[in-house]
């Protein structure tokens, strides 16, 4: 099992498959490089391309550095190392909160990155989605400050403290809120759910930030 050394010292595990270009999939919050969309996908992408398949930090075989704050900067600074490891640059494809990340990455990492494709984008711009967002939030952090101390008195509850790191990350995000990643110049390609009628709105945010 290959590794790679993110920026804080995080081991972080990956698989890679095929030959070409390089594609990195970033899986959702509860996927990992063995579980969920990532093995098929990465199958039916091998002909063409060369595949990163890996796992987020926290999750399967990848380290988890403890973070409780800046949770964001470290997941974009694993998809950094990766593309380090393929070449220095990649296209990302990434779905549900992975998608997020890609996006966030895309923003952040300038022409590493070669182009995007995300899939059930969990932002929602909207009026009302905003409101139900920050109110969400707000009942959030109230839950998490009274059950907190609880979880971590109990056994095997790696996966719950892990889950309120990101929500705390997500909570405490300076907007407030969901919002798009700042503008950046990049392929860009959103592909849409019929799923629920937020996720059709949500799938056009991104076009929003292609350059016309």
């Amino acid at each position: 099992m290959p590794t790679v050394t993110s920026a804080d010292g995080t081991e972080i595990a990956y698989d890679v498959t095929g030959h070409g270009p390089a594609v990195i999939l970033v899986d959702g919050a509860i996927g990992f490089r063995t579980f969920g969309s990532a093995p098929a996908l990465a199958a039916l992408l091998a002909g063409a391309c060369r595949v990163y398949t890996y796992d987020r930090r926290g999750r399967g075989e990848s380290g988890d550095s403890g973070a409780t704050t800046d949770v964001l900067e470290r997941e974009v600074e694993d998809i950094d190392a990766l593309i380090e490891v393929a070449g220095g640059a990649a296209s990302l494809y990434g779905i549900s909160s992975g998608g997020a990340l890609v996006l966030e990455a895309a923003a952040r990492l300038g022409s590493r990155v070669a182009s995007v494709a995300v899939y059930e984008i969990p932002y929602d711009s909207s009026e009302a989605g905003t409101a139900a967002w920050r109110a969400y939030c707000a009942e959030l952090a109230e839950l998490l400050h009274r059950e907190t101390a609880a979880v971590l008195s109990k056994p095997s509850c790696g996966w719950s403290v892990r889950a309120m790191r990101v929500c705390n990350a997500c909570v405490n995000h300076p907007s407030g809120r969901r919002s798009k990643p700042s503008r950046r110049r990049s392929p860009t390609t959103p592909l849409r759910s019929a799923k629920v009628a937020f996720l059709l709105w949500t799938a056009s945010a991104p076009s929003a930030c292609r350059p016309s």
